[in-house]
C-alpha cells in the first residue's frame, strides 16, 4: 500500500498508483472504505466489480503493466450518482470499436467492458481512449 497515495475530500477519493496488478487490490480496498465511511455501502458491490475492471485494463493494457507509468482514480459522489474516472499513462485504443464487439464467447478474458456496461448507467472515454468515465445512478 506504500505506493498508492490517496486525499481524500469531502465527496471524493483521488488515488494515484505505478502500474501494477499488485496495486489494484490495494486501491480497491481504499474505494471500499471510502464507500463504507460514506454509508454508501449498498453500491459496494457494484462499483468495486466495475473499478476492478477497469483498473486491470489500465494497468494491463494501457500501461502495459509498466510500474513506471501510472494509474489515477477519482470517485465522487454527486448528488444524484457516483462517478468513477480511471486514467492511464498509455497510448489509448479504439473504445468506440470495442463497444460495438459482440460479448466473447469461449474466452477467459475480453469481459471488462461489458461487465461496466451492465453495472453502470453510462460509460464513456476521452477521445483517445485512456480516460473512462463510469456513471452509477444512486
Amino acid at each position: 500500500m506504500d505506493s498508492i497515495i490517496k486525499q481524500i475530500g469531502q465527496d471524493s477519493i483521488l488515488l494515484y498508483f505505478p502500474a501494477s496488478l499488485e496495486n489494484i487490490d490495494d486501491a480497491v480496498i481504499e474505494i471500499e472504505k471510502f464507500l463504507v465511511q460514506k454509508k454508501m455501502g449498498e453500491f459496494s458491490f457494484e462499483v468495486i466489480l466495475v473499478s476492478r475492471e477497469a483498473l486491470i485494463n489500465a494497468v494491463v493494457y494501457g500501461c502495459e503493466s509498466n510500474p513506471d507509468k501510472n494509474v489515477n482514480v477519482e470517485l465522487r459522489i454527486e448528488p444524484t450518482c457516483l462517478v468513477i474516472e480511471i486514467e492511464d499513462q498509455g497510448p489509448g485504443f479504439d473504445w468506440q470499436g470495442c463497444l460495438k464487439r459482440a460479448l466473447p464467447d469461449k474466452k477467459t478474458s475480453g469481459r471488462g467492458l461489458y461487465i461496466m456496461k451492465t453495472y453502470c448507467d453510462k460509460i464513456f472515454y476521452n477521445e483517445s481512449g485512456n480516460r473512462l468515465t463510469l456513471i452509477k445512478k444512486l
